[in-house]
């Protein structure tokens, strides 16, 4: 069983140079996708300009061993330590105070969540985003909601992680390609 990260999707629907071995290990094993994860991967095709890659996506979403997981407090925990490997933990907001503020459900579905999110201020929302930051914050590039989250998810389920995202590489969760 592997958990996925969005990078690892990317790989396979704009067909990257690895994407046959990344395909293949998402075939040949069972693999865990944070709700969130859906959704930024959604997001991520839409604004890849090729519309007929959301078809695709979701089928790789309806096949038989890819399960959504709901994220919970343990993933938000998980996802904490996460950013506080990838970047300057003091620059990181609490994911915890920020699931305090939003309805139990929008953790639990995954759904909405960037958009509850987005109402909390551009300083939360910077750290969080699946924007590119603005000018002067470049080094917020490193830290993204959703690989913190692939993360937790892989470190919850205590699998390995499929990703390309090179700041996941810099955390201590074990890497798919390990198999």
């Amino acid at each position: 069983m592997i958990a996925l990260d969005a990078s690892a999707l990317r790989v396979i629907l704009l067909n990257e140079p690895e994407a046959p071995w990344f395909a293949r290990m998402m075939a040949e094993n069972d693999c865990l996708v944070a709700a969130t994860t859906r959704l930024e991967a959604v997001w991520m095709v839409r604004q890849s300009g090729k519309p007929r890659l959301v078809d695709a996506l979701e089928a790789v979403f309806s096949w038989r061993n890819v399960e959504t997981v709901a994220i919970s407090s343990a993933h938000l925990a998980f996802a904490e330590l996460c950013a506080a490997q990838i970047d300057d933990a003091a620059t990181v907001p609490s994911l915890s105070m920020i699931a305090s503020r939003l309805p139990a459900e929008t953790i639990s579905s995954g759904s909405r969540l960037m958009e509850r999110l987005r109402p909390m201020g551009p300083d939360v929302s910077a750290h969080i985003s699946l924007e590119a930051p603005q000018a002067g914050h470049q080094h917020l590039k490193q830290l993204n909601l959703g690989p913190c989250l692939s993360y937790a998810v892989a470190r919850v389920a205590v699998v390995p992680l499929l990703f390309k995202d090179e700041a996941l590489s810099r955390t201590d969760i074990e890497p798919a390609w390990r198999l």
